[in-house]
C-alpha cells in the first residue's frame, strides 16, 4: 500500500494534475457513517463529489488531487481522484496516462484502453507487478466543459477494482456538475 501512494502522486505530478495553489472554496467532508457507512467528499472548486467507506483514510493535500484508501475484505484498496484543465484532448490525456504508467520501473500490462458508453468517457484497465505484489488498476476518465476528471481505482490481487465494493462505490457515486 505504501508503495502505491508515491507512485500515484508521481504520476499526477508528471501529468501536471497536482496544483500548488490552495482551494478558493475548501472541500467539505461529511461523515454520516452511523446511517450510511460512507463519508462524502465535496470539492466545490472543481464541482464534484464522491462517497467512500467511512473507515477509509482520505488525503486531500491539493484541491485537484484526492486519495482515499482502505482495506476491503482483507485486500488493500486505493482510489485517486484527479482533475485537470482541458488543455489536452481526452484521448491525449489517456495516452499520456498509459505512457507514464509504462515508464515506471515495474512490470505494467495494458489490458484495455477504450471509450465507454456508460457514465465514463474512457476506461483503461491494467495490471502491474511490484516485487511480490500484483495489483489491478482501472482508470476512468470523464470530460466536462472545463475539466477532465480521472478516477483511478487500484486493488491488490486477487480482488479486481470492479469487484471490490469500496472502490466500486467510489466510482458509482462520483458526480460532477
Amino acid at each position: 500500500m505504501k508503495q502505491l501512494v508515491p507512485i500515484l502522486v508521481a504520476i499526477s505530478l508528471m501529468l501536471g494534475l497536482v496544483g500548488v495553489a490552495g482551494c478558493s472554496e475548501p472541500a467539505i467532508i461529511s461523515t454520516d457513517s452511523e446511517t450510511t457507512g460512507y463519508t462524502t467528499y465535496i470539492n466545490r472548486e472543481y464541482d464534484y463529489f464522491f462517497e467512500c467507506p467511512s473507515s477509509w483514510k482520505l488525503r486531500a493535500e491539493h484541491p485537484d488531487h484526492v486519495i482515499v484508501s482502505g482495506i476491503d475484505s482483507g485486500v488493500i484498496q486505493l482510489a485517486a481522484i484527479s482533475v485537470s484543465d482541458r488543455d489536452l484532448t481526452l484521448r491525449e490525456q489517456v495516452d499520456i496516462y498509459v505512457l507514464v504508467k509504462r515508464s515506471f520501473g515495474f512490470d505494467f500490462v495494458l489490458l484495455s484502453s477504450e471509450p465507454t458508453t456508460a457514465r465514463w468517457d474512457w476506461r483503461v484497465d491494467s495490471t502491474r507487478i511490484m516485487g511480490d505484489t500484483i495489483s489491478f488498476t482501472t482508470a476512468l476518465f470523464k470530460e466536462s466543459s472545463h475539466f477532465v476528471y480521472q478516477v483511478e481505482l487500484t486493488s491488490e490481487a486477487p480482488s479486481l477494482p470492479d469487484v471490490a465494493s469500496g472502490l466500486r462505490h467510489v466510482a458509482e457515486s462520483f458526480t460532477h456538475s
